[in-house]
């Protein structure tokens, strides 16, 4: 009488296996990162263009608040932008700003004054990046109100 052993096979996974696992493991994670990433940088622009809406808001309150008539500055040579009497907060190096309707203060320094009344001097300022994405601040004349607008299509 014969008898036929089987080897048992020792149990765990074989190479080839552990190679597809880890090749997926690596493609998803790249395509986090390459998410997560592009929501980091859209956040950062997102964060430049919220500054300078609070910075404008608040040059308005406190033109209301204190009943004096409060500036709000861009400074195009150091690249900043801040109130009157306040700290400058710089903004990136990328990031192109336009402004139309906003006054010549100085050389290189351009202004939207608040007035007491709720008034201002009004103007658009346009903050771009190089990949074309855009948003438009617009202060009011008559009630000094701010709104932001990100522009479609810009390049």
């Amino acid at each position: 009488m014969m008898s036929s052993f089987k080897r048992a096979s020792p149990p765990g996974f074989t190479l080839i296996e552990l190679l597809v696992v880890l090749f997926i493991i690596g493609l998803v994670s790249s395509l986090v990162f390459l998410s997560v990433g592009r929501g980091i940088f859209t956040s950062q622009k997102r964060g430049v263009v919220r500054a300078f809406g609070e910075k404008l808001t608040m040059a308005r309150s406190k033109s209301l608040g204190t009943g004096r008539i409060v500036q709000f500055f861009i400074y195009g040579e150091e690249r900043a932008f801040g109130i009157e009497g306040g700290e400058k907060e710089p903004f990136p190096k990328s990031v192109q700003v336009e402004g139309k309707g906003v006054a010549d203060y100085s050389e290189g320094i351009y202004a939207i004054t608040f007035y007491p009344d709720g008034s201002s001097s009004g103007g658009t300022i346009t903050i771009s990046w190089p990949d074309g994405t855009a948003y438009r601040l617009t202060v009011g004349r008559f009630f000094g109100v701010i709104k932001v607008k990100k522009l479609e299509g810009m390049s």
